[in-house]
């Protein structure tokens, strides 16, 4: 029925269109959101870190550029600029970044990871951490011990242009940081914002 309850005959959709209702008509309607819409990788090539913090600024990689036949991509990509990345769409996105690495003949061995984000591309929060501390006391010379670290957050982007996201690392020693498939950041738009 049209706004004053009288049936009318309602013409054919176009293709993907879904039926929809306001309370009082039926109409065809583009729908929104329905599914994951963007997945992207960047990874971080390997390099040695001396003891210290430091945001990755550095060797990234668009993963699905260089090696689509390895991972799974959807819709847009991210884009990087001095380990700062810029999202291609609004909405709520999975931020999953992963770190492994080794290091050798040393007493200390902890390490932290870190997301930060802005929502004004100006002020930068700290939104997650994850460590570990593997510290040895039998001595300097007991050889390689391999770590992988993991976090991840929800972020809500608003506007691409002011919302962004950077990695942060902490190591306690001299840590070789193991490229490729050793570290790599995953980011997925889950859902309209």
């Amino acid at each position: 029925g049209n706004a004053s309850g009288d049936p009318t005959a309602l013409a054919v959709g176009s293709a993907n269109q879904v039926l929809t209702a306001d309370g009082t008509d039926l109409a065809w309607a583009t729908p929104s959101g329905g599914g994951i819409e963007h997945i992207y990788t960047w990874n971080n090539a390997g390099f040695s870190m001396s003891a210290g913090d430091q945001y990755m600024t550095a060797n990234w990689g668009d993963t699905n550029a260089n090696e689509s036949s390895d991972y799974s991509d959807l819709g847009s990509g991210m884009s990087e600029s001095s380990g700062v990345f810029t999202f291609p769409a609004t909405g709520h996105w999975l931020i999953q970044w992963r770190v492994f690495g080794y290091v050798q003949n040393t007493y200390s061995r902890s390490s932290q990871l870190r997301i930060y984000t802005t929502p004004n591309n100006s002020s930068w929060s700290q939104r997650t951490t994850t460590g570990n501390n593997q510290w040895n006391a039998d001595g300097i010379g007991n050889g390689v011990v391999y770590d992988s670290l993991k976090t991840e957050m929800i972020f809500d982007v608003t506007n691409t242009t002011n919302c962004k996201v950077k990695f942060w690392i902490s190591k306690a020693s001299t840590t070789q940081i193991s490229g490729s498939y050793g570290s790599l950041a995953h980011f997925v738009k889950l859902a309209d914002t």
